[in-house]
């Protein structure tokens, strides 16, 4: 009898974890209880794929500054036709009397073929920092958005994290939308 309990007891507990981590009750696509967006996309045949590779590398100088510290391109592969992105974007969200600075860091890969190319962002870190509550965050100490996803079920601040999902959907809607714009866009005249 007591095998039996902790059997059933077992069973409840795995159905509730896989039930916390349902893909249809966050507004963030998942993959193995993380935050990923990938997509295939065919574009125009008569676009090679150093057409593509180009064309990504351009989106990526119009979007992302390189500094002296700083180059958004962590890889480059022509060859292969790869290039792995390191982006970073913010926002501010609200929560009850308290305001929250969050940026968000996330691994962006770009493959490109003859007429078509994938785009993978995962990996997403995030830090956050409220000048009003002073217990939450510190400036640069980075959380894995694992975390957010766990606090969006389980946490007294259940209404701020889904709001930190939100708004991190909305913004790499942005980018995705830029990301096909100038990928997408059918081969033109040289000028």
């Amino acid at each position: 009898m007591k095998n039996n309990l902790i059997f059933f007891g077992a069973i409840i507990y795995s159905l509730n974890y896989s039930l916390v981590f349902s893909q249809d009750s966050l507004p963030v696509p998942m993959k193995e209880n993380s935050i990923y967006y990938e997509e295939v996309v065919n574009v125009d045949s008569l676009l090679k794929q150093n057409d593509l590779f180009s064309r990504a590398k351009l989106w990526v100088a119009q979007n992302y500054v390189t500094t002296a510290n700083y180059n958004p391109i962590q890889l480059e592969d022509k060859d292969n036709g790869i290039i792995i992105i390191r982006i970073s974007f913010g926002f501010t969200s609200s929560f009850f009397i308290h305001e929250y600075h969050v940026t968000v860091h996330c691994i962006g890969k770009i493959q490109v073929k003859d007429g078509r190319y994938r785009y993978t962002f995962s990996d997403f870190t995030y830090s956050e920092y409220s000048p009003t509550n002073k217990i939450v965050g510190t400036k640069g100490q980075a959380y894995s958005c694992d975390n957010m996803i766990i606090q969006s079920y389980s946490s007294n601040a259940k209404k701020l994290y889904l709001s930190y999902l939100t708004l991190i959907d909305n913004k790499m809607q942005v980018i995705i939308t830029s990301l096909k714009t100038s990928l997408n866009e059918p081969p033109g005249d040289d000028f």
